[in-house]
């Protein structure tokens, strides 16, 4: 009976909640995992319990999606915390310690797992003060996100240890490992977080957890005053001859702002397993389309088929999106031979303005809701913080069996970060489960949602 139930539910579009994850109240937000909850703290959670696999969710619904949003802002407000020089929390609230290398610091970057790009600009370690290094400024689709100063934004990319230990022990940094790997029986599983202790969320694992960043590059005259609205820090970007204007491998000096932040954890429970896909933008990034639509307008297909419109006023300056060319195609760049030009605007050389980026999608009402709580939290606890300028997009979750408009049985259905997936918001892949799940290895073994193993040499 149950089954039948079920089977209904889904072919209806129908979401029920499930009894643990009661409609939440605004005085009673866990901000820390760990009593006390009632102030935030530098701590990741491991595992999200608050979750039934009884239920079929098909859309997005408060009592359900509330725990995975909640979790949300506490790894990013964790992740985000500052820390000391040995990598140890500061007792200093987030919101202070505005210099101080953040908690995500210490993961590994992708090429401290596999081989780093050939024939770059070697760019100089620095032990003095932190600093973010990093080459990468292409988006998974191939092309480059340029803001209205026209400079090009770069990404960095990281896994923690317990991912990095799990590639390295099943040899899946190379090519030939993995090949090893594709002819046994043992598929490929990253390490699942998960709590001794369920009733008071202690002992246990980390499981694996990746988290990627995009940043804006600054001009010179703009760093003191970005740095009251964003998290900024010191920055090498480090160009191969094929990235340089002059065909030279270099290292620029630069700055650079935080503008979005994903974050994929890997759980036993809330269906976990099949990571849960956390993603972050700043306020001043792009403005919402005036034909967004409703993360649960999932119905209406296709999606955007003429595109999403910009709006014809604006309430700031928002750095991608030019509001007096409201008519500029939206989302949208044309393939080029994107070269660095040795002294900023660094893509001058492209146009006059940048990329035109409107967001596609509106927040849930929920979403938004909880965004509230958790800004006026963190400027109860640290004024006029630079952290409250950031906000959640959505968590991605699996919730159902898929098939059909319901695609992998992602909620929401679409998820995407206009400063990581820019061009990608419309798209019928514009998903991030949906997306990784076509992730496989160098020797086409299925990569348990990592594209990351195609780095492999």
């Amino acid at each position: 009976m149950q089954q039948i139930l079920t089977g209904i539910l889904f072919l209806t579009g129908l979401a029920l909640a499930a009894p643990a994850a009661e409609a939440f109240e605004d005085d009673q937000i866990p901000f820390c995992i760990r009593p006390p909850h009632d102030t935030v703290c530098a701590e990741v959670p491991r595992d999200q319990l608050d979750f039934d696999r009884a239920f079929v969710y098909n859309v997005l619904s408060e009592n359900a999606q509330f725990p995975f949003d909640n979790f949300s802002w506490q790894s990013f407000v964790a992740l985000n915390w500052p820390v000391d020089d040995t990598g140890e929390p500061l007792a200093d609230i987030i919101g202070t310690a505005p210099t101080n290398t953040r908690n995500w610091h210490s993961l590994l970057q992708q090429d401290q797992i596999f081989k780093p790009r050939e024939n770059v600009g070697a760019c100089r370690d620095d032990d003095t003060y932190p600093v973010l290094k990093t080459g990468a400024f292409h988006q998974a689709s191939g092309e480059v996100l340029i803001d209205r100063y026209l400079n090009y934004v770069v990404y960095d990319t990281r896994i923690n240890q317990v991912a990095a230990d799990y590639i390295r022990n099943r040899n899946l940094m190379s090519k030939k490992g993995q090949s090893i790997n594709a002819t046994s029986s043992i598929p490929i599983s990253f390490p699942l977080g998960t709590y001794e202790d369920d009733e008071n969320l202690s002992g246990g694992t980390q499981g694996a957890l990746i988290i990627k960043t995009s940043w804006r590059v600054l001009l010179p005259e703009h760093v003191d005053e970005s740095s009251k609205r964003y998290f900024t820090m010191p920055g090498h970007i480090e160009l191969a001859a094929s990235d340089s204007a002059d065909n030279t491998a270099r290292c620029l000096s630069v700055h650079l702002a935080m503008v979005g932040m994903h974050i994929n954890h890997r759980t036993q429970s809330g269906n976990g397993d099949r990571w849960i896909w956390s993603t972050f933008e700043h306020v001043d990034g792009a403005p919402l389309a005036t034909n967004a639509r409703d993360p649960n307008s999932i119905y209406e297909q296709p999606l955007f088929a003429d595109g999403c419109t910009g709006p014809d006023s604006v309430d700031r300056d928002f750095v991608f999106y030019d509001p007096d060319c409201p008519d500029c195609a939206s989302n949208h760049i044309k393939t080029q031979d994107w070269r660095w030009a040795m002294s900023p605007p660094y893509a001058a050389a492209y146009g006059s303005f940048g990329t035109q980026v409107v967001r596609c999608w509106d927040l849930f009402e929920h979403t938004e809701r909880l965004n509230n709580l958790w800004h006026r939290k963190l400027d109860d606890v640290a004024p006029g913080s630079i952290w409250q300028n950031y906000f959640l997009i959505s968590t991605q979750w699996k919730g159902n069996y898929g098939g059909g408009i319901f695609g992998d049985g992602e909620v929401p259905r679409f998820l995407t970060n206009s400063t990581l997936e820019t061009y990608g918001q419309y798209d019928e892949n514009g998903t991030c489960i949906g997306c990784h799940a076509e992730a496989r290895t160098t020797a086409d073994q299925d990569a348990n949602f990592s594209f990351l193993l195609r780095l492999a040499n």
